[in-house]
Formats: structure tokens, C-alpha cells, sequence
């Protein structure tokens, strides 16, 4: 979840300072890394004292750090607006009440790690930060709104924040991708050849592809149960197969005596695996299998409603890669799967230590529902 921007903060990761900061400086550096509303933590009551209390809150606080219902809401407004008018309301409901939890779950998780990148910035990386910040709100005007700023401003205006605020949720998101990479990512160890191959093991199932044939058929139907018909189908089989034999062109002879599917294609099916077409069709591909190179064709095949000649135009033999082959992406996987193990870990440590309020989550979670953009779906007549 937070690899997205890895490519942007590279460059932050390297101009990192150790050095002490004043008091004074540290304040300044936090009032910019953390740009909130004025109203403070403390001034939310919760109700805490009455166990039996339910009400709605629109602030959620993870230690001194306020996440809004604007805040939840901003990234994914456009998107609720588009289903609220698309799906029906039960629907929509259910869709909204996902996409809320796992956005507020989402902010929570990155409130405990920015507190912590907060200690770690400079004002060198600060004033850096706000040429990539700048850049990112561009572009997303530029791509959701149609390049008009108006446009941006007047959704966020609808959800009670500024472009300060849209900004400070962008450096939030670099910040957190800056702290994660220098103090989680070096922490990663390279797999031995084992657990390289467990990964290519547990992955190999997803990449083999299986054999496939492209197939050429001509199916000649039997129209009746009567044994006239299906000795009708037989002599016609037979001398299609017999055309073939002598060098006639699959295809003239498909269009000629095929009544099946795909006959006025010349009797080209395309790629096909084994179990892929109906029942009907079953003996046909088997056949097709059965044969050791392309471009022969089958002995007649004969079932209850028709009877067939198959041949393989080409031959795939499926597969996957080798894991040689496959090292450099396996070792990415690996180490990528190590970063977001680490990055749970550190998160849970900092969520057992953490003051969250309110308590009970569902408290805020309808606030930010009520605060969405409500059902608008009319069915049709």
C-alpha cells in the first residue's frame, strides 16, 4: 500500500541529515510536515465517560493527529459520485461502507507512520517536499478535473477542507513512503536459494500456461437417428477426408462439406486447450491432441450427433518460464513481501502504544457516511 511513490522520494532518501534540531526548529518542522484545521485534538469530546454513548463523531484522532471525514473522502470522491449514480442504493450502500472502512483503516495506519517521519525531517527536505507536493496536485487536477483548479477546489470546499489541506495529505503520503524506505526497507534480507525457489514453487502454477492447438475442424452433422443418416454423414466424412488426402486446401473443403460451426471460416476455431469447448465437441479435441505434428488430419470421428475431422495448424507446448529465467522477479516478490511483513510489524507496535479515539470506530465511520455523496440511482421503467 505505500510502494506507489517510491520512485518520487527517491531522491529525498539520500539528502537525509542526523544532525540535532532546536526546539524551536523541531516545532517549525512539525507545523510544516502537519498542516491540520486550527481545531485541535482536545477540543473533540468524545463522550468517553459514557459507555452507552453511540453518537456520531467527525473526527477520528490517532494520538494528536486529527483524520477528517473530508480527509477519508477527498481521494475517492469522484469515484463515489459516478456509483451513487450508477448502482442501485442497497448496492451502493454496501460498496460505500467498504470503500469508507478500508480508507479510515488506510489513514490510520499512515497517521502512526507519519508521526514518526515527522522526527526525521529536515527543513532541507521540507522546502524539497513542497516542489514534489505542488507537482502531484497538478497533475491530479490535470487528470480528475480537467486541468481547472476551480473544479478541484469546489469538491474539496463541499467536504470541508482547502488546497492546504489537499497539499498536506499529499506530503503526508510522501513523507511516509521517505520514512519507510530508510528505516524499513535496509532491514530486508536477500532470500536464500531455498526460499527463492519456495516463491517460484508457490508461483509456478499462475505462470505455466497450459499446451494449446490451433484448430481446424469440419463437423458434419447427423440430422436424424436413422441409420440412412448417419450412413449419409459417413460417405460425406469420408470423402472430405479424402480431398484432404489428395492435396485439396482445408479450408475449400470445410466451406464445401462442414455443416458445422465456423464452416464458412473454412473450419478455423483458433486456439484451443484441452476442456475447452463444450461437450459436443469433446472427441474432436482429443483427437486434435492425440496427433504428433500439425497439418495431418485425424481418422474420422464418430459420435451420436455428428461426425468430424480435426487437424492442428500449429502447435503451442505451453509451459512457463525457467526459474533462471525468473530470479530477478522472484527476488523483487520476495524482498517485497519481507518490506510489507516488516512495515505490519512496525505498524502494530506503534498501534499497541497509540491513543485512539473514539473508541469505537463505527462512531466515525457513519459520520463519513453521512458526509458521502448519498444514493441518486434511478432505475429504468
Amino acid at each position: 500500500m505505500f510502494c506507489a511513490l517510491i520512485a518520487i522520494t527517491s531522491s529525498l532518501v539520500g539528502c537525509t541529515s542526523l544532525g540535532q534540531k532546536s526546539g524551536a526548529k523541531r516545532e517549525r518542522r512539525e507545523r510544516r510536515a502537519n498542516m491540520r484545521p486550527v481545531k485541535q485534538a482536545e477540543d473533540v469530546s468524545y463522550a468517553e465517560a459514557d459507555p452507552k454513548s453511540s453518537d456520531a463523531v467527525d473526527v477520528m484522532t490517532i494520538n494528536n493527529e486529527r483524520i477528517t471525514a473530508g480527509e477519508v473522502l477527498e481521494p475517492i470522491m469522484p469515484d463515489l459520485i459516478e456509483r451513487s449514480k450508477k448502482m442501485p442504493p442497497d448496492v451502493y450502500s454496501a460498496f460505500l461502507g467498504q470503500a469508507i472502512e478500508a480508507r479510515v483503516r488506510q489513514l490510520a495506519r499512515e497517521a502512526l507512520v507519519h508521526q514518526e517521519a515527522i522526527k526525521s525531517l529536515t527543513d532541507q527536505e521540507s522546502a524539497f517536499l513542497d516542489g514534489i507536493v505542488d507537482d502531484r496536485i497538478k497533475e491530479r487536477i490535470n487528470k480528475e478535473f480537467g486541468g481547472r483548479q476551480s473544479r478541484f477546489e469546489k469538491m474539496l470546499s463541499d467536504l470541508g477542507m482547502t488546497m492546504d489541506d489537499a497539499r498536506s495529505l499529499v506530503r503526508r503520503e510522501i513523507m511516509i513512503i521517505r520514512y519507510l524506505q530508510m528505516n524499513i526497507r535496509p532491514r530486508v534480507a536477500d532470500p536464500t536459494r531455498e526460499e527463492l525457489w519456495a516463491l517460484y514453487e508457490r508461483e509456478r502454477a499462475e505462470l505455466e500456461k497450459p499446451e494449446r492447438r490451433k484448430m481446424r475442424l469440419i463437423e458434419v452433422a447427423i440430422d436424424s437417428p436413422s441409420p440412412e443418416a448417419r450412413e449419409a454423414a459417413r460417405d460425406r466424412i469420408s470423402q472430405a477426408r479424402k480431398d484432404l488426402l489428395a492435396g485439396a486446401d482445408f479450408s475449400a473443403v470445410a466451406k464445401e462439406h462442414s455443416t458445422g460451426l465456423n464452416a464458412t471460416l473454412g473450419g478455423e476455431w483458433g486456439w484451443v486447450t484441452k476442456g475447452s469447448l463444450r461437450e459436443r465437441y469433446e472427441p474432436a479435441v482429443e483427437a486434435m491432441f492425440a496427433l504428433d505434428q500439425t497439418n495431418v488430419v485425424s481418422e474420422p470421428i464418430e459420435t451420436d450427433q455428428a461426425m468430424f475431422l480435426v487437424m492442428a495448424a500449429e502447435i503451442d507446448p505451453g509451459g512457463g518460464p525457467t526459474f533462471e529465467s525468473l530470479q530477478p522477479k522472484l527476488l523483487n516478490r520476495y524482498r517485497d513481501e519481507q518490506f510489507e511483513k516488516l512495515v505490519d510489524a512496525e505498524i502494530r507496535s506503534l498501534q499497541s502504544q497509540a491513543m485512539i479515539r473514539p473508541k469505537d470506530i463505527t462512531r466515525f465511520l457513519r459520520a463519513v457516511a453521512a458526509t458521502a455523496p448519498q444514493p441518486s440511482y434511478v432505475s429504468a421503467p
